[in-house]
């Protein structure tokens, strides 16, 4: 298998690719079931991930700052915008089910680049906030 696979990698490529594509909605719900069935360790996987990858770690803020300092126009309303953040924090100090600000249009995606705005901005959950990710109806 791994001769042949050597000899046609374009071929095996495009055939995983497809196989990839066909079955995207069962392997996120497939990772999404192990990932719930093992919390604990996959925090654990993450933190040391973290850990021993600090320059990633870094480079991955220092991008969204950027995106957020070109994304925030001069007319933004930076006070409101703060108080979607208090808000976010409050909320998750007060029920202790964490919650996060969520940009409606997303910063950036491959349909549409939304603005760092007030209107823009909402409370939600963090886990409805990592389901919806980076995507825009």
């Amino acid at each position: 298998m791994k001769a042949y696979e050597q000899n046609n990698r374009e071929a095996v490529s495009a055939t995983r690719k497809r196989y990839y594509e066909r079955n995207a909605e069962q392997r996120r719900a497939l990772s999404r079931a192990i990932r719930n069935r093992n919390v604990e360790f996959a925090r654990e996987r993450c933190k040391e991930w973290r850990e021993s990858n600090p320059h990633m770690v870094n480079a991955g803020s220092a991008k969204r700052r950027a995106i957020l300092c070109q994304t925030t126009p001069a007319w933004a309303d930076n006070k409101k915008i703060e108080a979607q953040y208090f808000m976010a924090r409050f909320l998750t100090q007060i029920s202790g089910i964490r919650h996060e600000v969520d940009h409606i249009v997303p910063l950036r995606s491959k349909k549409v680049c939304g603005l760092h705005v007030e209107t823009n901005l909402r409370v939600v959950l963090a886990e409805d906030n990592r389901r919806k990710s980076n995507k825009f109806d």
